[in-house]
């Protein structure tokens, strides 16, 4: 079978494309959309250059190139290996930072406006969904990479896609990626293509369709140095065009090798599957700026001082034994033996061990050094894990933090908005998945699931979402951002700001406990706060289930008919079904009975009934001075006896 293969004819003369290949037929767009990569590619050398070029200073070594055939390759790497010495502050930047805000685990809440009890439910539940997934992708570990990415190269990029009915996430190198500077002058260009090496064997297994093609296929960057019996790689090229308008049916996605299209097929979204991160945003343009990029003059500077501190150590800091030419001393004498006598004529030697280099060359150094740390914010402190003599207090470390923070405020807002871009394109995704298993599932195919589902992690057990319980239009919510946790990661630091917390009284001591969940006393914390879970439990599934479980006289009843209080006002203020209101009301209630239980019946008996006397002395009134208990009253001395139970006129008392 005859394969066709890339003609560079069949493109103009100057390299770029003819034809617009989104509006190409799908035999002919591979032709066009090669040809814009590699005109792009050549054009946008520079890019590549310097990408290298902050790779290299970032890893201390002189890779190659970060294409797939050479990233692991160096140039001269024994002298690399044993001459070079280096102070590699874009490293020890890259990392800190890295580790100080990629450390925060920015989590995305799902808020409805004025929304009902179940809308707000299903809010709650999408956020635990969104938890579970970006677990299931691991999204936090992979988002540190990218910034890594965007330390050292400028940009750091993350791509969603999916991979047999699930939502991937995957770093990809900016290197790969490839956007026109006049497009992008603004930020926001229209098109976008991925330059990747793929597996030969992987790619026909995907398109089974074109295993001639693809079998036929050629690297785009091919060199002697990848040989097919260790690895049998094969350049793809992946295209987007973005719709020009609502609507537009210019729009196209393309996936092609270089003598085939793969995929063509429409692309009505009006962003590219990719999340980017950036240090810092440029002027103009696409890419970001790094640390790599803020730091080079001074890196550069740094190791060519170093250099020549080591060749000046190596040539002058030497000791040095001088001796006169006639000096009869035998040079044998001159050893390091403790204690030795030795014998001279004439002048005796002169030992020197000259400076090597003036110290200012060490100071400037040093200097440089310290600015790296001011150029771009990390803390000193930070960067070497120390902290200033004298402060000791939590308090005292919180402030030093939030002032290191403030120099980062830009760039945790762009993590925190980087995780919010990213739940996104989960959401709009996993309703793609959805689209298609309903689909497969209406046209009779067996095996398909009727919804997607994420697996969460509480706190101590496991509970599995389903995407058709969680689902909200798009319209119904808001999506914010925030860190998983306000309080300090230092185990003293977080003691104090939770004891300052109960001290001020915004929490009880059990709700202090829950807050120290420091590893040694988490099974001691459990059991103090087995009280809460359970009441918390119980108040959670009458809410959300509408099922009723009634208090039992062993729990600790004050706080569960203040827990119970609290929910209650809360549901009110969620418009929770009145159904549920009743569930709760019902629970104080048998609270209250639990706590104040009736009197039995005799001793019901026994007590006096509301607005009657309860004895001789009460009947009394305190005037009279009472009776002895027993003592028999006249009748005619009761107080408020009706006149007619007198006696008649002329008839004796002892005749009624």
């Amino acid at each position: 079978m005859e394969v066709a293969k890339y003609n560079s004819d069949e493109a103009s003369r100057d390299g770029s494309p003819k034809e617009k290949w989104w509006l190409v037929a799908p035999e002919k767009a591979y032709l066009e959309v090669f040809s814009v990569c590699r005109w792009v590619r050549e054009n946008q050398n520079y890019r590549a250059v310097a990408n290298l070029r902050y790779a290299r200073l970032y890893s201390n070594m002189e890779i190659l190139g970060l294409q797939a055939f050479n990233f692991a390759r160096t140039n001269n790497i024994k002298n690399v290996m044993t001459n070079r010495v280096t102070y590699n502050v874009i490293k020890t930047c890259t990392d800190t930072a890295v580790a100080k805000i990629g450390k925060e685990r920015p989590r995305p809440l799902f808020l409805t406006e004025k929304g009902n009890f179940g809308m707000q439910e299903k809010a709650k539940k999408l956020t635990q969904y969104i938890d579970g997934q970006f677990d299931h992708m691991e999204a936090y570990s992979k988002g540190r990479e990218a910034f890594r990415d965007a330390c050292v190269l400028g940009s750091g990029a993350i791509k969603v896609f999916e991979q047999n009915y699930e939502v991937k996430l995957e770093r990809v190198l900016t290197d790969e990626l490839l956007v026109d500077d006049t497009e992008a002058m603004y930020g926001e260009p229209r098109q976008m293509y991925q330059i990747k090496n793929v597996d030969r064997r992987v790619l026909i297994e995907a398109f089974p369709e074109h295993k001639a093609h693809i079998a036929n296929a050629s690297n785009l960057d091919a060199s002697g140095y990848s040989s097919k019996i260790v690895a049998d790689m094969v350049s793809v090229v992946e295209a987007w065009h973005l719709p020009s308008a609502p609507g537009a049916k210019d729009g196209k996605h393309v996936i092609a090798v270089d003598n085939c299209t793969l995929e063509h097929a429409p692309w009505e979204k009006d962003y590219f599957p990719f999340e980017f991160f950036y240090w810092h945003r440029n002027i103009l343009g696409f890419w970001g700026v790094g640390v790599a990029e803020e730091l080079v003059g001074i890196q550069l500077e740094i190791n060519k001082l170093l250099r020549n501190v080591q060749i000046a150590q190596s040539l002058a800091a030497v000791p040095r034994v001088w001796l006169e030419e006639h000096n009869r001393v035998a040079k044998g004498n001159i050893n390091n033996q403790i204690g030795a006598v030795n014998l001279y004529r004439g002048t005796p030697p002169i030992f020197q061990t000259p400076t090597a280099m003036n110290a200012e060359i060490y100071n400037h150094i040093e200097t440089l050094y310290q600015k790296a740390f001011e150029i771009t914010g990390v803390s000193h402190m930070a960067a070497t894990a120390e902290k200033p003599a004298g402060v000791d207090s939590a308090v005292g470390m919180r402030t030093l933090n939030d002032i290191a923070s403030q120099r980062f405020a830009d760039v945790q807002l762009n993590w925190e908005n980087f995780f919010v871009r990213l739940a996104k394109q989960t959401i709009n995704c996993t309703k793609e998945i959805q689209e298609k298993l309903t689909k497969m599932k209406g046209d009779g195919k067996e095996g398909i699931p009727d919804t997607l589902q994420v697996r969460v992690q509480g706190a101590d057990f496991m509970e599995s979402i389903k995407w058709k319980d969680v689902f909200i239009p798009d319209d119904a919510y808001i999506m914010r951002c925030f860190p998983t946790g306000i309080l300090p990661s230092e185990p003293s630091g977080k003691l104090e700001k939770v004891m300052e917390m109960v001290n001020a009284g915004f929490y009880s001591q059990e709700e202090a406990r829950s807050l120290l969940d420091f590893p040694d006393l988490k099974k001691v914390n459990a059991r103090k706060n087995s009280a809460t879970d359970i009441i918390l439990k119980i108040l959670d599934t009458m809410l959300n289930q509408g099922r009723y479980i009634a208090p039992e006289p062993f729990m600790n009843l004050e706080l569960a008919r203040a827990l119970a209080q609290e929910v209650y006002m809360q549901a009110q203020v969620d418009n929770a079904p009145e159904d549920r209101l009743e569930l709760l009301i019902n629970f104080m209630e048998d609270i209250e009975a639990l706590i104040n239980p009736p009197l039995p019946e005799d001793e019901m008996a026994a007590m006096p009934m509301e607005g009657m006397p309860a004895g001789p002395e009460e009947m009394l009134g305190p005037e009279m001075g009472g009776m002895p208990p027993g003592a028999e009253i006249p009748i005619e001395s009761m107080p408020g006896l009706p006149g007619d139970v007198l006696p008649p006129e002329g008839m004796p008392p002892e005749a009624i």
